[in-house]
């Protein structure tokens, strides 16, 4: 046994507020602007009919020399295929810009790459160039290197002046001063 009442109750809760008509005067009236529902326009303007179409304007049409219900479907469709026809044909100018803009682009690209690998190797090239120099010197008797060194005016400053002197005289070819 539980509590509670014998019969089913209803719940409680806010009753729906009444329904009010806008006054379009009052709210202009306030600096409000708009045009009234077009359900307005309806009850004014009541000459007329406001319902759905018995085709009735498309019979007239025809009998003043209008389009006939084929004809109209026949342009109507052929307007839309020349649209579409348009359509597709800008689609695939568009398609092919694009593919010329991405191998033009490529083409840049390859260029690019083509370039840095020639530097890359050219300069590799130079520092083995280099390299096998350096390794030439290192293998050349000390005699050649001094050789080398005169001939490029770096001789070293270690070696007796005096003699040095004679070999610089007698290569100016001056010579006879009583050395030879």
């Amino acid at each position: 046994g539980g509590g509670g009442g014998g019969g089913a109750e209803k719940p409680v809760g806010p009753a729906p507020a009444p329904r009010k008509e806008v006054d379009y005067e009052a709210l202009q009236k306030a600096g409000y602007s708009g045009a009234p529902s077009i359900m307005a326009i309806k009850e004014k303007h009541s000459e007329g009919n406001w319902g759905w179409s018995q085709g009735a304007r498309g019979q007239m049409m025809r009998d003043d020399g209008g389009m006939t219900h084929d004809e109209l479907r026949n342009a109507t469709n052929e307007g839309l295929q020349a649209a579409c026809g348009a359509a597709i044909t800008a689609a695939a100018d568009q398609q092919k810009q694009r593919e010329q803009d991405r191998a033009d682009r490529s083409a840049v690209v390859d260029n690019r790459r083509r370039i840095e690998r020639e530097t890359r190797d050219a300069l590799r090239t130079d520092k083995h160039l280099q390299a096998a120099q350096a390794k030439s010197d290192k293998d050349k008797t000390f005699r050649a290197k001094e050789k080398r060194k005169r001939e490029i005016g770096q001789q070293s400053s270690g070696k007796n002046w005096v003699e040095e002197e004679k070999r610089l005289l007698k290569q100016s070819g001056a010579g006879g001063y009583g050395f030879d």
